[in-house]
């Protein structure tokens, strides 16, 4: 599977990330990371000083460091596009989800998912969205999708946690 996940511009991509605004950056490395082990195609889309994950594929956005920016989140969208469209699911963990929206402007079908950290919806464009929020922040539309989260112990159909499977 060809994932294309959105660490945002906010804070580099990388496992020490700490403080605020960085939880979400370090969240999309451990994912990325997580699913290159398992063998997927993984591309990272993140501010500069981000950390390539192992087996994974990294891809800068113009990092702001601390600021919400849509126009740097957009870029992601704007320069890897082409890219982004032959995923088969991305995981947008910007604050801004500029990237899901310009995705779901192209083709309203993209099979897409995202995660928020708590007051990320207090961004201004956030009533802009057209993704949907379900009780556990993600947005699952697609069997893809709900094959992406079970990687992470995520099961979409039960909306239950169950233990992940680690891989050595």
């Amino acid at each position: 599977m060809r994932l294309g996940i959105v660490a945002g511009a906010a804070s580099p991509a990388h496992p020490e990330a700490v403080g605020p605004g960085c939880a979400m950056a370090a969240l999309a490395f451990h994912l990325a990371e997580a699913a290159a082990c398992f063998g997927h195609e993984v591309h990272l889309f993140a501010a500069g000083g981000s950390k390539r994950p192992s087996g994974a594929r990294l891809h800068y956005v113009p990092g702001t460091y601390g600021i919400l920016s849509v126009d740097c989140d957009a870029k992601a969208h704007e320069w890897h596009g082409e890219l982004l469209r032959t995923c088969d699911v991305v995981h947008d963990l910007s604050p801004t989800l500029a990237v899901i929206e310009a995705l779901y402007l192209d083709d309203p079908a993209f099979p897409y998912l995202y995660t928020v950290q708590e007051g990320d919806e207090q961004h201004p464009r956030y009533g802009r969205r057209n993704g949907v929020r379900s009780g556990g922040n993600l947005a699952v539309d697609d069997e893809l999708v709900s094959s992406y989260l079970e990687l992470y112990g995520w099961v979409a159909a039960k909306q239950t946690w169950k233990e992940p499977v680690r891989c050595v």
